[in-house]
């Protein structure tokens, strides 16, 4: 295990976790305060979860497509936004309906960042450490659960607001983004899909004839085009191997209804 890269990475995902841990409780505990709503509480989960499930397939195309790194420093700099936003609308004592479209952009960062982030572990460690690394990843994500709703409680009781929440949730989802910038900046971490289209990509040198800038064109345009369709056939492929596997659809259905009856 190469602790350079998969140590700032562990601990970056904590900060991540419990800033988004921050952030669900501060937004439940504000809206019920200027609500007195259980529904306006439920249509909180619904708000955050549509964008997760329509956008779930073409994320995941995405991730493959321009690196899972880079997809996900960019959604954790559109969650960290959202800190920002909540903080904002909380403090000018905005519309309810500007917080639940933040909370439909923070569903749509979730639905980028959520693919992003799980493909990125396999591709730091070699494939014998991988059942290690994953078990300290999941020891770590399950720690932060339980501690960002306790740090946004004591942060609640101190402050008497939730501004404060806010601002340390998108502070600790940034530096998450900073990490996988860096991994971005220097390739690590990125699918096999996409350094095969770097590698397809002619560089840029400049040439005298019309003939070889032609030739140049022809074959990224062939390159890239050939990455789609190796993309889409892979994203289709994935599908079919879910609604197959006589072990993974139905331990997705268990869970899927588990979430739906009790929640997690």
């Amino acid at each position: 295990m190469n602790p350079q890269r998969f140590v700032p990475f562990f601990i970056g995902r904590i900060f991540s976790t419990l800033g988004r841990q921050m952030l669900s409780v501060a937004v439940g505990w504000d809206l019920y305060e200027r609500t007195s709503s259980f529904l306006v509480l439920g249509l909180v989960g619904l708000a955050q979860v549509t964008p997760v499930v329509l956008l779930a397939l073409p994320m995941g195309h995405a991730v493959d497509r321009f690196g899972a790194p880079r997809t996900g420093a960019l959604s954790c700099a559109l969650l960290s936004g959202v800190g920002v936003g909540f903080a904002v609308a909380t403090y000018t004592h905005a519309p309810i309906g500007v917080s639940f479209a933040l909370l439909v952009v923070n569903g749509v960062g979730m639905a980028i960042h959520a693919p992003s982030v799980s493909s990125i572990v396999p591709r730091l460690v070699a494939r014998e450490e991988r059942a290690r690394a994953n078990a300290i990843m999941s020891t770590g994500f399950e720690l932060a659960s339980i501690g960002g709703p306790g740090l946004a409680g004591v942060l609640l009781a101190a402050a008497k607001t939730s501004v404060v929440v806010y601002a340390t949730h998108a502070v600790f989802v940034l530096s998450f983004a900073a990490v996988l910038g860096v991994f971005a900046a220097r390739g690590i971490g990125a699918s096999e899909i996409t350094r095969v289209e770097k590698k397809a990509t002619p560089s840029s040198t400049s040439t005298n004839t019309s003939t070889n800038t032609s030739t140049n064109t022809s074959t990224s345009a062939s390159a890239g085009a050939a990455t789609r369709s190796r993309s889409w056939d892979d994203m289709v492929a994935g599908v079919k191997f879910v609604f197959s596997s006589r072990l993974l659809l139905p331990a997705i259905t268990v869970d899927l209804f588990a979430v739906l009856s009790i929640g997690r």
